[in-house]
């Protein structure tokens, strides 16, 4: 019972009071005051043509307008406190300072590696590097270099949850902060706020262990609630890194049955690859404790996997997940698969897709079959037709939920993170991945998919179009807050 009174859920009720207020303040105002609903309609009015201004995606903007249009006595109010709330500006004001990385010189004609160069994510060398299929085989590898760590221990997650999975992990970060290394952990406020167990950060405290969450749960962070952590990173003495789609919670291990099997995974690089990683959770622990980042030493170049680490920044104008996604599909020839829990995106990543299947390239894209979020599936289910149509194939995972996030381009080109195909991966949220350009490595992960391709049903025209009339009624009303999901 007690979880029911702890500080997350006095904050969420404390935040629904205020949406509630904001909602009904001004219609009781303008039922008293009728002059005031025109006012209130006027300036919804020039908040949608401030939308319609900014340098947002045509779907983007959908998201913002629509529901202003459908509630414009108080579209303007919304529109106010989320865009312009101070928790938003402290936040952009951060972004600003912290996420400044300079441009990196490269000689190298891929446009890929240009694109990324220019925006602070060089080629780097992973000296090995490992593919993971299941979340409970990277978990056991995770453990395996913590319990061995000798100087440092980051961890950056979205979601941390009480189970065995969380036992363990504490137990083993908490033996290498005895023996002196630097164990820090940055969580999401929001994504743990009502997973986390009830003394989480104090009783990492106790252990040795620094904790932060970016934005935690509160009234005054209501501007931002939209904004999130999406990360999955560990990085240990700066010299190994893990990345990909699991969050320290026992379903994603599968020690704990949600949504049936829990199809997971991500990758593992080393050496100057792992200071990618490490330089992005420090520019976090930097802007979530307010201090200067400071540029972590670089380890010297060796020979081994040539991989890209990246990371998505929300606010900042440039969707570099987005743009990566782009560029690998539209450099495919024979084929590419991609692997997502969400298909909830714009118009420019379905137009890539269903332009790379025009052109003969073999298009599997892979969901689930049992999905976490059933509103977000209805939008998902509703994509595919339209798709199927242009010649992609669509596969559900008949056993349970795929949360992996891969893309295989021509046994030559992968990437593997944090990013789903949806907008809020591509707008809202901070995220990772890494590019690999290691033909063996994406040979791996074609491997791993075509084994998942036989537990999985491939969706046909007929199949994709059906539906109860409720279903087909929400898709068109869900549709218009795509964008917000």
């Amino acid at each position: 019972m007690n979880r029911l009174f702890r500080k997350e859920s006095a904050n969420a009720a404390v935040m629904g009071c205020i949406l509630i207020i904001m909602a009904a303040a001004p219609i009781i105002v303008s039922v008293l005051f009728p002059l005031s609903a025109a006012v209130f309609a006027l300036l919804t009015i020039i908040c949608v043509f401030e939308e319609l201004g900014s340098d947002k995606s045509p779907f983007c903007k959908l998201g913002t307008v629509v529901p202003m249009m459908l509630f414009p006595i108080n579209g303007w109010l919304f529109r106010l406190v989320f865009s312009y709330g101070s928790a938003a500006k402290q936040l952009g004001k951060r972004i600003k300072e912290v996420f400044t990385d300079a441009p990196v010189l490269t000689n190298n004609d891929d446009k890929l590696v240009k694109f990324l160069c220019t925006k602070g994510f060089p080629v780097l060398c992973s000296e090995d590097a490992e593919y993971y299929s299941f979340g409970d085989m990277m978990f056991s590898d995770m453990l395996k270099y913590i319990n061995s760590a000798e100087k440092s221990i980051f961890l950056e997650f979205f979601i941390v949850a009480e189970g065995s999975a969380l036992n363990e992990l504490t137990a083993a970060l908490a033996g290498r902060a005895a023996a002196g290394a630097d164990v820090r952990i940055i969580i999401d406020g929001a994504g743990s706020a009502f997973t986390k167990p009830r003394n989480f950060i104090s009783r990492m405290k106790e252990l040795g262990i620094q904790v932060r969450e970016f934005c935690p749960l509160s009234p005054a962070a209501l501007s931002v609630v939209n904004t999130g952590d999406h990360r999955k990173i560990l990085v240990v003495d700066g010299i190994t890194a893990f990345c990909g789609g699991i969050n320290i919670a026992d379903e994603y291990f599968n020690r704990k049955v949600r949504f049936g099997i829990w199809k997971d995974g991500g990758i593992r690089v080393s050496g100057n690859a792992a200071g990618g990683f490490e330089k992005m959770f420090l520019q976090m622990w930097a802007m979530t404790g307010n201090e200067a980042f400071i540029q972590p030493e670089s380890s010297e170049q060796h020979g081994g996997i040539s991989v890209q680490p990246f990371a998505d920044v929300p606010l900042n104008g440039c969707r570099v997940s987005l743009e990566v996604y782009l560029n690998i599909i539209g450099r495919a020839e024979k084929y590419l698969y991609i692997t997502t829990p969400y298909l909830v995106c714009d118009d420019e990543i379905f137009g890539a897709l269903c332009t790379a299947a025009q052109c003969g390239v073999d298009v599997k894209l892979i969901l689930p079959g049992i999905p976490d979020k059933k509103y977000v599936n209805i939008i998902t289910k509703s994509r595919y037709e339209k798709l199927i149509n242009h010649g992609v194939h669509i596969y559900e995972y008949r056993n349970g939920f795929i949360h992996c996030k891969n893309i295989i381009c021509d046994g030559k080109l992968a990437a593997s993170g944090t990013v789903n195909l949806d907008y809020r991966s591509f707008a809202e949220n901070f995220e990772c991945g890494c590019v690999i350009y290691d033909r063996d490595l994406t040979e791996k992960m074609k491997r791993d998919i075509d084994a998942t391709l036989a537990d999985c049903s491939e969706i046909d025209t007929a199949s994709a179009g059906k539906g109860s009339a409720f279903v087909k009624i929400a898709r068109i009303f869900l549709e218009l807050f795509a964008p917000l999901m």
